[in-house]
This record gives C-alpha cells, structure tokens and sequence, in this order.
C-alpha cells in the first residue's frame, strides 16, 4: 500500500502542476490548439508566445507522465485486491516504462535457482521487475515483495544485458536453497 500511496501523490502532484500550466495559457487567453500567429504570420501581440508554446509541451508531458501513473496507480491496486478478471499466469499486467534507466544490478546467480533456470544472469541490469521500474522504484524492498508477492506466477522482468535489453519470465519459487529467487541484486538507484 505504500506504493501505491506514493503514486496517487506522484499524480496529485502532477495534477497541481497541469494547474499551474493550464493557468499560463489562461493569462495570455490561450489554449493548447489556438493560433499564436496572426493570418500574416506575425506572433499576435496579447499572447507571450514563448510563455504559451513552454506551457504547451510541459502539459504533453506532465499528460504522458499522469498516463503512464494511472497505469501503475491500476496494477497496485490489481495487487492489493486482486483482479478476477486479470486471471492470467502472471500476478501483474504487462508495464509500460517511461524510461530505459536501470535500478538494480544482478551481482550473483546460484546455479539451478530459479533465476538461473529462467535466465538471469549475473551482470544483468534491471529495467523492469514486474510492475517496478525505474520511476516508480524506490530501494530493493519492491523487488523482494513483488517476488514474494508472485511466488509460483510468471514475473515479466526486462535486462539491460550487454547493452541490449532482454525479456525474460521469472517465477520466483521453493527450491534447495534460500529464498524464492536464489540470486544477489543491489540498487544503482541513489
């Protein structure tokens, strides 16, 4: 729940954001399809053009940003209740990241542990554990609970391995050794 509490703040804050945006077109009588050119092609003179044009592409990506959190806001609380609906092999829908920033980095992998027999490899930079990603990543606690939180289900997890990104299906599970994954992460995020 903590998560997901992070994230609602996340949209709310960018919900105060759009509002402020929003209010720098009101001030010059704009809208984010209105001419800021006269028939002429001259910049119309009751419109800060530069101040419109800022505001526009700010509120495209704070738009895209609040997108891509009502999609994690959706999984958190898929996680939490549970999805009747969403009955599939995997405890989480497909995640789109907003970036390709890795956050954590495969130090070991014991051999035949699940990661190993699912294809992690040592060196492997993660992208995307389940529903955690980069943005929304906070230290190796979402890491461990979305494990926990799959044992015996698919987890869609995406490497950077050697530069190239790499999709693979985890399920984390029992096996001879400790834990349900068997392998050693550490966070490159600060």
């Amino acid at each position: 729940m903590d998560t997901l509490k992070k994230l609602v703040e996340k949209r709310e804050e960018i919900d105060r954001k759009l509002a402020d945006q929003r209010e720098i077109l009101e001030a010059s009588n704009a809208t984010m399809d209105s001419p800021l050119v006269d028939q002429e092609g001259f910049p119309i003179a009751s419109v800060d053009v530069y101040s419109v044009r800022l505001a526009r592409v700010e509120i495209i990506r704070l738009q895209n940003d609040r997108k891509q959190l009502e999609e994690d806001i959706l999984v958190q609380l898929q996680v939490a209740h549970g999805d009747p609906a969403n009955d599939s092999q995997s405890n989480y829908p497909i995640v789109h990241r907003t970036s390709n920033n890795t956050f954590a980095k495969v130090l070991d992998v014991i051999p035949g542990s699940p990661s190993d027999v699912d294809g992690l490899k040592k060196g492997d930079e993660l992208l995307q554990w389940g529903p955690v990603h980069y943005d929304v990543f906070t230290n190796m606690k979402d890491v461990v609970d979305t494990a926990m939180n799959s044992e015996s289900q698919i987890l869609r997890v995406t490497v950077l391995r050697k530069e190239r990104p790499i999709r693979l299906e985890i399920t984390p599970r029992k096996w001879r050794g400790q834990g349900l994954l068997g392998c050693k992460l550490e966070s490159l995020k600060n």
